[in-house]
């Protein structure tokens, strides 16, 4: 849906726009609560960006090479600029301002951006900022790796490697979590209890798509009855519904995606 789309393009003032437009008009306190939340955690997201964007300006970059996240392989360039809009990268004339949207979609891409990146430390606000953009890349990776076996018309077969994809992704943001010092952990402990939770959600995810492939339909039901029982509001299960599910499981619960 749009939401997906803006997420996995970091277009964070339009997804943010788009969640507090929906809050308005949901029918429950609960699932406003969660359009808002979401709202709230996407302009900690480019509060991050903006804050790489002062460090470099005040000279505070301990690292200046980057991995160029458009070419799919490890190819470095050095950082001569950082702006709201993006980072400006040597090795081409006149210099290319790759915007901060292309780091999108991947948690790895994410992590390469800001690890190590400071000659500080990260705030409680910019650690929290960070997870929200690795946690949002994990989600858009596991989804679009989950469109082999959900979408229409798509052949592709769905293996382990697929699966461990999924959680490798998740488990990049449990890492950078395992990072935030200590006298951070009790400030941000309710984000990094959440960000466990969604570990799990997509443990479960990858276990349900893989049961499906292989026809494993006692593995599935019990994947799904999981899923739905204790992570129902996570934000991959968000993406993988139809986007219009806020308030409640899917429409007739579990039991058809386990194909009778």
């Amino acid at each position: 849906g749009p939401l997906r789309a803006e997420l996995a393009g970091l277009e964070l003032a339009a997804a943010r726009d788009r969640l507090r437009a929906l809050a308005a008009t949901l029918g429950t306190p609960a699932a406003r609560r969660r359009a808002e939340a979401l709202a709230a955690d996407l302009e900690l997201a480019a509060a991050a960006f903006e804050s790489l964007a002062a460090e470099f300006a005040a000279g505070g970059w301990r690292r200046r090479t980057i991995s160029d996240p458009r070419t799919g392989r490890a190819a470095n360039r050095e950082a001569i600029g950082a702006s709201a809009e993006g980072v400006l990268l040597q090795g081409g004339d006149p210099p290319e301002l790759v915007p901060w949207s292309a780091f999108g979609g991947r948690a790895e891409s994410i992590e390469k951006l800001f690890k190590g990146r400071l000659a500080r430390a990260y705030t409680p606000a910019e650690h929290a900022g960070i997870l929200v953009l690795l946690h949002m890349g994990a989600a858009v990776e596991a989804a679009q790796l989950a469109d082999q076996v959900l979408a229409p018309g798509d052949s592709s077969i769905f293996q382990p490697a697929e699966a461990a994809a999924i959680t490798a992704a998740f488990d990049r943001v449990l890492a950078w979590s395992a990072e935030v010092p200590a006298a951070d952990r009790a400030t941000l402990a309710p984000r990094l209890a959440d960000l466990a939770r969604a570990r799990e959600a997509a443990g479960l995810v990858a276990e349900a798509l893989l049961a499906s492939q292989e026809e494993a339909w006692n593995r599935l039901v019990g994947a799904l009855e999981l899923l739905f029982r204790d992570h129902r509001d996570d934000l991959l299960v968000s993406l993988l519904s139809d986007g219009t599910d806020w308030e409640g499981p899917p429409p007739g619960g579990p039991a058809p995606a386990g194909g009778g």
